[in-house]
């Protein structure tokens, strides 16, 4: 790698000179739907079946076996086999995924998306627990990395710039430095409350700031666990009782273990990973 593109990369990261993209307008509506006490069933069915692209990802991803016991062939039959919220889900996750896609980077676009599915489907599962929204605690796992696509991208784009290539090791480096930075940057733009704000600023903390320190503490635990989806049980067991974020929770490892159907949230996670090609 050229020093040139280090310091073309440090340089804007740190005056923050970076893209933000703005959020779809359909994941807008979907949030409105997702944070109302009653989902209006039309209203839900309008939003999605407007776009055919995702209606066809939705409904792909809400006939899957872990969802719904047969195929559905409209969106309103769906909406009726797995529930308003669950589809609100799927299309969030459905739409959300282009977010995550960078050409350049695709392998690690890749990982970092499937972990932020499963952080969102450990997030809304474990948010009851401390009463927390379901459907805030799904979005703030789903976007508590959203920095790092925004990261390759520009890395990206410095690097075609200037012709020059940056080691993995480096890239990885600055998407651990810089992403929450990031992050939090993007969720401003899209005018994103402080709840959700404060689930990608401190989700790596073991102490973060009231009123919203629950929240964070959810996420960081979701996103561990995610990290930690290829091991096996007593490898599981073993690491998450070395993470101080589950000490923090004031949850025992078992009882953790015991709230969550791994088996099935990893299924749900897997079935929501459609992406836009």
């Amino acid at each position: 790698m050229s020093s040139d593109l280090f310091s073309a990369v440090i340089g804007r990261l740190s005056i923050g000179d970076f893209e933000l993209l703005p959020l779809p307008e359909v994941v807008a509506e979907l949030l409105v739907l997702a944070r109302s006490p009653q989902v209006d069933f039309a209203s839900l069915e309008r939003v999605v079946a407007r776009d055919p692209a995702l209606a066809a990802h939705v409904l792909r991803a809400a006939s899957a076996p872990v969802f719904a016991a047969s195929h559905a062939t409209t969106i309103r039959e769906a909406i009726l086999r797995i529930g308003t919220k669950q589809l609100i889900r799927i299309a969030l996750a459905v739409r959300l995924a282009s977010l995550y896609q960078v050409s350049r980077f695709d392998g690690i676009s890749r990982r970092i998306w499937a972990h932020a599915r499963l952080t969102g489907v450990y997030a809304a599962s474990l948010a009851p627990r401390w009463g927390l929204d379901t459907e805030e605690a799904f979005l703030g796992g789903l976007l508590h990395s959203i920095g790092k696509p925004a990261l390759l991208r520009l890395i990206e784009v410095e690097s075609r710039k200037l012709e020059s290539v940056a080691p993995r090791a480096m890239v990885l480096e600055w998407l651990r430095e810089w992403h929450v930075r990031v992050g939090v940057e993007m969720a401003r733009a899209w005018d994103f409350h402080e709840q959700l704000i404060a689930s990608i600023r401190y989700y790596r903390s073991a102490e973060p700031p009231e009123p919203h320190a629950s929240m964070a503490l959810v996420v960081g635990v979701s996103s561990e666990l995610a990290g930690l989806a290829a091991t096996n049980e007593a490898e599981l067991r073993d690491r998450l009782g070395e993470l101080t974020l589950v000490g923090a929770l004031d949850l025992e490892v078992e009882a953790l273990l015991a709230w969550l159907d791994l088996e099935k949230l990893r299924a749900q996670a897997g079935a929501m990973g459609l992406r836009e090609e």
